[in-house]
């Protein structure tokens, strides 16, 4: 079975004997003082003062929680896999909900719609009817005066709903209003908090997009341990059967790249995790057995090939038309060849398009320039 790997920089390799010492104490023993400290303070009043000393019991120290305790404490269920997320950023992952997404719009849609086509059959009947109110106010200046008044002082909440004084009687404008579906002042105030939250959605499904998403890779090792580990029922785990519908919040997505090594249970992946990080030994088997990765160590020479191979790219064409002696059809020709090469590795990274046009105007740039002084020179 492929295991999980933690893969953080700056993560601390050392915690591997405080998490396996943590564990090895019983429940009660480990949540007594904890409990008895949070009774003292319940009683202590704030004005009692406590006598000075530099002991971490009495700075708080002792209450501080790093993530892998809070990840050994958690409840089986609902909050380990919260603990689970929490702890691990490579399984940081959620549901995007795609559909219901794409179900909310259409059905807003189709409601604004409507709500649109009827405006303009009632604008046609005015303008049949009574065009003056397509050129005056299009709506009662007297009722829109009374609704804010109206919303601004409401009356008190214990008035007596038994008190004698007759309901005021309606204006006689009040009795010739026209009908609710038929008054467009209505019908436009109605439309301003659903258009409001169409274009909200809207937005929101935009940003949503922008989210990366995951391999079916790296879920299918997400619910493998919450199916094998965290005691979740069939019902409980339906929203994981959408296996293509999942993005991350992880701006770093650095395992991306190696997921082969972090997921990999072959032999030769085995071995070189052994190599780059360190195996957490599960004594209650609560929890399936990992492999933390320290990022660094592969991030750093992964940086140091990159900027290698990169002064690799822009220092060949400038030593073969510098060491080369080629006809100016052939130099061109050499120009051309490394300004696709160089696109094709800005493509190959996944840069956007504003990104590799500036990229590739600078290179353009160098290899002309460079071009030009050498045919000066020769010259």
């Amino acid at each position: 079975m492929a295991t999980p790997a933690r893969m953080e920089e700056g993560y601390e390799m050392d915690t591997i004997h405080h998490e396996t010492s943590s564990r090895q104490q019983s429940p009660s023993t480990s949540a007594r003082p904890r409990s008895a400290s949070i009774h003292s303070e319940v009683h202590q009043g704030p004005m009692q003062q406590q006598p000075e000393t530099s002991s971490g019991e009495s700075l708080g120290y002792s209450n501080f929680r790093r993530a892998a305790d809070i990840r050994n404490a958690a409840p089986r269920g609902w909050p380990s896999v919260a603990a689970l997320q929490f702890y691990y950023p490579n399984f940081s992952i959620h549901r995007r909900f795609s559909l219901l997404m794409q179900r909310i719009l259409v059905d807003q849609e189709t409601k604004l719609a409507y709500l649109e086509t009827k405006l303009e059959e009632l604008d046609k009947e005015d303008e049949r009817t009574d065009a003056q109110r397509l050129r005056s106010l299009p709506f009662d200046p007297d009722r829109l005066l009374a609704a804010c008044l109206r919303a601004r002082y409401q009356p008190p909440a214990s008035e007596d709903p038994s008190s004698e004084d007759p309901p005021s009687e309606p204006h006689g404008d009040e009795e010739q209003q026209p009908t609710l579906w038929t008054d467009k002042d209505l019908l436009l105030e109605a439309m301003v908090p659903r258009i409001k939250n169409y274009i909200e959605l809207l937005q929101l499904d935009k940003e949503m997009q922008r989210l990366p998403t995951i391999s079916r890779r790296e879920h299918k090792i997400l619910y493998d341990e919450i199916r094998r580990y965290h005691v979740l029922d069939g019902p409980a785990r339906q929203f994981l059967y959408p296996n293509d519908d999942f993005i991350t919040t992880v701006t770093d997505r650095v395992h991306q790249y190696f997921e082969a090594l972090v997921y990999g249970d072959g032999p030769i992946m085995s071995r070189i995790k052994k190599l780059v990080g360190r195996e957490r030994s599960n004594h209650n088997q609560d929890h399936a057995p990992v492999i933390e990765i320290d990022k660094r160590l592969i991030v750093v020479p992964i940086k140091v090939l990159v900027a290698f191979f990169s002064g690799v790219l822009l220092l060949s064409p400038v030593a073969i038309l510098f060491l080369v002696d080629l006809s100016r059809g052939q130099s061109f020709g050499v120009v051309v060849v490394f300004l696709l090469a160089f696109v094709a590795v800005l493509s190959a990274l996944k840069t956007n398009w504003d990104t590799m046009l500036v990229g590739l105007s600078a290179y353009m740039a160098v290899l002309v320039t460079f071009l030009s002084n050498l045919e000066q020179g020769r010259n």
